[in-house]
C-alpha cells in the first residue's frame, strides 16, 4: 500500500469477496460467483488451493483461531449482492443448488 504498485493480478468472471488472513504465510482468499473459493499467496499470486462451494459466497470470508488452530469460514447462499445481484450479468454461470450454508476450513 505504501508504494501503490500492483504486485500481481488475477482475473475472474465476476469475482467478488476477498480478504487477507495471516498465518505462516500471508494468504488472500477469494470467493466468486462461479462458486469457487480460492487461496492465493499474497506476494506472488500463486494459486495455493481451491474448492467448489455449494452456492455463491454471500459475504467476505473470516479468519479465527480456536485452541491454536486457524480456520477460514465463508457463508454462501441468498442474502448478499454477490449471490443475487450478478446472475443476470453472467447467464453462462449456472448456480442451481441455492442452499444457504456456512463453510469452514481448517488451515494446515
Amino acid at each position: 500500500m505504501v508504494t501503490r504498485e500492483v504486485v500481481w493480478t488475477e482475473r475472474h468472471r465476476r469475482a467478488g469477496v476477498e480478504r487477507r488472513a495471516g498465518y505462516r504465510r500471508r494468504v488472500i482468499f477469494n470467493g466468486s460467483i462461479d462458486r469457487f473459493f480460492r487461496a492465493y499467496d499474497d506476494q506472488t499470486g500463486k494459486l495455493l488451493w481451491e474448492t467448489r462451494l455449494t452456492d455463491v459466497p454471500s459475504n467476505a470470508p473470516i479468519s479465527y483461531t480456536v485452541n491454536g488452530k486457524q480456520y477460514i469460514a465463508i457463508g454462501v447462499g441468498n442474502g448478499g449482492a454477490q449471490a443475487t445481484g450478478f446472475a443476470p450479468l453472467v447467464p453462462e454461470i449456472q448456480n442451481i443448488d441455492r442452499a444457504p450454508a456456512v463453510w469452514v476450513f481448517q488451515l494446515p
